[in-house]
């Protein structure tokens, strides 16, 4: 069983496995955005094509990505906390590693090396799965914004009662709340938003 679909960049032909069915691919040669229709014929799966690369879906397991610095065009490998935090397109990461160049430059000069797709694209199209309070709430600045309240009101209450207490019982909450925004809070929004708490897994 195989499908025909065309690339809408390049308007090349391919003829998909059976698998595809239904699914957004990208083309290999030109990175377009293939729509692979639901239905399908009797007709060989052309093996000379190099295999499309699914946009969406899941990569369970997955503990590091390569991503491309398009000034350089070398590939940088992340993994570890670094790769976690890069991974989740709600938690408002705005600059990235390049290893090669050995600095940190904005994540719009970034692309995934296995999808060829933008980072910032990719936040993007997660993003608009969530409403503007998600995203804020999941995202880097809501956790900041939460921990600042106590310590805020702790600050409050110091000059206001001239009890010296109130600054690090503040700053205690305000660690607190940040620690539990990364732990439950944020995860809790990536599932509902994308269906997973596991950025990582995000294609």
């Amino acid at each position: 069983m195989a499908i025909e679909a065309i690339c809408q960049g390049c308007e090349k032909q391919y003829r998909l496995k059976d698998e595809y069915a239904g699914k957004k691919i990208r083309c290999p040669d030109c990175r377009g955005l293939i729509e692979v229709p639901a239905d399908s014929d009797d007709a060989g799966f052309d093996s000379d094509a190099e295999s499309p690369v699914p946009v969406g879906g899941r990569v369970a397991g997955r503990t590091e990505r390569d991503y491309t610095h398009l000034r350089c065009s070398q590939s940088t490998t992340v993994d570890g906390p670094e790769f976690r935090a890069l991974a989740d397109p709600l938690a408002g990461m705005v600059a990235t590693w390049c290893s090669n160049c050995e600095q940190n430059f904005p994540l719009d000069q970034f692309v995934w090396s296995d999808t060829q797709e933008k980072v910032t694209d990719y936040y993007k199209r997660y993003q608009n799965m969530g409403t503007p309070p998600q995203n804020f709430m999941a995202s880097r600045s809501g956790m900041y914004g939460l921990g600042t309240v106590p310590f805020l009101c702790g600050l409050i209450g110091f000059f206001v009662w001239k009890n010296q207490w109130f600054i690090p019982s503040g700053l205690l909450i305000s660690l607190i709340i940040m620690f539990l925004h990364t732990i439950f809070l944020a995860p809790s929004i990536l599932r509902l938003v994308v269906g997973t708490s596991d950025a990582r897994e995000l294609i």
